[in-house]
């Protein structure tokens, strides 16, 4: 995964985004949609805390450009789904 970070200056400082925190909310993010079958499902009923880095870089690329954080995420259906609702 590529090493991202999103750096902010307010008048309170300087804020940083590790690229482990957006793979959370991602992952998260993912195994919440309906339709979803494989890693994302399993992460649906784990512990945040329990789940590994491994677990978080896989099925995820996350690339920070000048326009914006683009998450590409790789995973697979259950038979059936329609697949542009989902």
């Amino acid at each position: 995964m590529v090493n991202v970070a999103d750096y902010s200056h307010t008048n309170l400082g300087k804020i940083e985004i590790a690229p482990e925190v957006l793979s959370v909310i991602a992952s998260i993010a993912t195994s919440e949609v309906d339709g979803i079958t494989g890693h994302f499902a399993e992460l649906k009923n784990t512990n945040v805390e329990k789940i590994s880095r491994k677990n978080l870089n896989r099925d995820l690329k996350i690339e920070a450009r000048e326009d914006g954080i683009y998450i590409d995420v790789y995973c697979a259906l259950k038979h059936g789904i329609n697949i542009s609702k989902t």
